[in-house]
């Protein structure tokens, strides 16, 4: 075979790959993992991709702690995902609702494809995030999916009024997660209160009041 047909071979299997990942991670998998796999695998994992897409895993919700309600009226829902930002986002519930508060559940977002490791790592850094903030009697949830569409379809289905995020997210998803909100902002259908950094600073956070759908 010659060297520009192998190049040309070589291309499109790595374009696959990107593609594989973009694809199944707009489907709520783990779009790294899916990368990996295609650049490993080639057009192989298409066939497993396939198969995940028609015959999905669950994506029901699962409740990790059932808080009591307060006495408000404003019911919140905050994205949770271990940064500083979100960390500053809880606080922020706190600070500008107070008594007027009713449910206030935390939510992680973890892929539908989620390994085990990383479903305790999201139990776990809810699990400090109710500790860190005693005096808001937090439910914790953890949802499954990609995490604009699972933040967005929680909020709708359980009727909250207002959905609190940080701008940046963890790890990994450090870059990524300025879409997602921005995402949220645009369509969430309620008030989203994106904030921006761990200073917890009201002039760093901005209030988007998306139309309601």
């Amino acid at each position: 075979m010659s060297e520009p047909v192998l190049a040309v071979a070589f291309g499109v299997w790595i374009i696959e790959a990107f593609v594989l990942g973009y694809v199944m991670g707009r489907r709520g998998y783990d779009a790294y993992s899916w990368t990996f796999l295609g650049t490993v695998l080639g057009p192989i994992v298409v066939v497993v991709a396939l198969s995940f897409v028609f015959r999905p895993p669950s994506r029901e919700p699962r409740l990790l702690r059932a808080g009591r309600r307060g006495t408000g009226s404003i019911d919140v829902l905050v994205g949770v995902d271990g940064s500083p930002e979100s960390q500053a986002a809880i606080e922020r519930v706190a600070a500008l609702f107070g008594s007027s508060t009713g449910r206030v559940t935390l939510a992680r977002v973890v892929p539908v494809d989620a390994t085990q490791e990383t479903e305790q790592r999201a139990e776990a850094q809810l699990a400090a995030a109710c500790s860190a903030h005693p005096q808001l009697d937090v439910s914790a949830v953890v949802l499954r999916g990609e995490p604009a569409a699972a933040l967005r379809d929680y909020v709708r289905r359980l009727g909250y009024d207002v959905l609190v995020v940080g701008t940046r997210g963890e790890g990994k998803t450090h870059a990524m997660l300025g879409s997602v909100a921005i995402a949220l902002a645009r369509g969430a259908g309620v008030p989203v209160l994106l904030v921006d950094d761990a200073t917890a600073d009201v002039s760093s956070s901005r209030l988007h009041d998306a139309a309601r759908t």
